[in-house]
């Protein structure tokens, strides 16, 4: 009976100490031979603005919106992986709306497929997920976090000239 106790008492706090969300994923899979590992700070994306194309109004201002709003990306390329972990890496992705993630968009074409998640807090945008996946080898997980205002979201659409 102890022994039953105590396993069900470490599954519950492994449970809770791994939860599935994008920091614990890009925890997981950064130091993985398989996955390419990015960090892109606040400091990059004010440099990225001096590299912007001078005529280009709406690449500036994605840029300057991005610049004000955002504090870290976090990037991870898998490609030609293993099963494995491209498997597991799916996995997590499921669990994200058990931790609080908002499924915003799931978009299938073919054999691709992007996955965009939220984390809101207050009409915020606390962090935007983006999953790509070509249905074969190549995914990408793409992890922005900061403080987006909702309007600000609907501004970057209409720069990116979408119709």
């Amino acid at each position: 009976m102890k022994r039953i106790i105590c396993i069900l008492l470490t599954t519950i706090v492994i449970s809770f100490t791994f939860n599935a969300n994008a920091t614990n994923i890009y925890r997981k899979y950064s130091n993985n031979k398989d996955v390419q590992a990015v960090k892109v700070g606040k400091f990059m994306l004010k440099l990225a603005r001096t590299f912007a194309d001078s005529d280009d109004y709406a690449e500036k201002e994605a840029l300057d919106i991005a610049i004000e709003y955002i504090d870290d990306m976090r990037v991870l390329i898998f490609e030609d992986s293993r099963y494995s972990t491209r498997e597991n890496l799916l996995n997590d992705i499921d669990n994200l709306s058990s931790e609080g993630y908002e499924l915003l968009m799931d978009v299938t074409d073919d054999d691709d497929r992007v996955r965009i998640y939220t984390l809101e807090k207050r009409d915020v945008i606390r962090e935007l997920i983006i999953f790509v996946s070509d249905g074969e080898d190549d995914m990408v997980f793409m992890d922005i976090k900061g403080r987006i205002p909702i309007d600000k979201v609907g501004e970057l659409v209409a720069l990116s000239n979408i119709d």
